[in-house]
């Protein structure tokens, strides 16, 4: 992604983790933006989706998540498991590059 502020994307799946829906759900600045746990959550039972990743980009090109993107991360996993819902990532994407929070911490 070429884009000179950060989006957030969610991947809506089902139980046997088939893709439902990918959406672009929010557009935040230069160096950050913001997820709205509470649409998200909304938006995975409307669509009854059993499990959920989160995608976003980093304009200055390093793909290592902030301490920001982490409590954000981890704060939504906790939020998700109340629903039955699984957090099964969080990539940062820059350029051809990402991070699996998944893959590198322990923290989903």
């Amino acid at each position: 992604m070429d884009l000179d502020h950060e989006e957030v994307f969610v991947v809506f799946m089902n139980k046997v983790q088939d893709v439902l829906k990918i959406k672009r759900m929010f557009v935040g600045g230069l160096d950050s933006a913001v997820i709205d746990n509470r649409l998200v959550i909304k938006e995975a039972i409307m669509m009854k989706a059993t499990g959920i990743i989160i995608s976003h980009n980093h304009p200055s090109g390093e793909v290592k998540p902030s301490k920001m993107d982490i409590a954000m991360t981890e704060k939504l996993k906790k939020v998700a498991d109340v629903c039955d819902i699984s957090l099964l990532d969080h990539l940062v994407i820059s350029g051809n590059k990402y991070y699996s929070m998944a893959d590198e911490m322990d923290i989903l």
